[in-house]
């Protein structure tokens, strides 16, 4: 793998006690994450529409900045479908607590 020197330096000081492995094993799951993501979101987007300004606002609101993206991106996604939907809504979930934050108390969450 080859990396030019002024990147490499940049991801030396970014990663500092992780170390430069780690940080770019992080870097590649990330990588890898978005684009499993790509396939489902263009399918709910085709099947619920574009995404509003205000819904990204409030899904990025959602997201807590100390855990793993992947995991509360994906609760995010969800909480702007469940505000779209019309009347009683109840949404399905392993992590309960994780999906309560992003949606209003209309939305009833129930754990699978």
């Amino acid at each position: 793998m080859t990396i030019p020197e002024d990147l490499l330096g940049e991801i030396r000081a970014d990663a500092a006690e992780r170390g430069l492995s780690a940080y770019v094993a992080e870097a590649l799951r990330c990588t890898r994450d978005r684009g499993r993501l790509t396939e489902p979101a263009d399918r709910l987007q085709e099947e619920h529409g574009s995404v509003t300004e205000d819904e990204h606002a409030a899904a990025l609101d959602g997201l807590d900045a100390d855990s793993h993206g992947h995991k509360h991106a994906i609760d995010a996604v969800l909480a702007v479908i469940a505000r779209r939907q019309k009347g009683q809504v109840t949404v399905f979930t392993p992590d309960v607590d994780d999906l309560e934050k992003p949606v209003p108390d209309a939305i009833v969450v129930k754990k699978v």
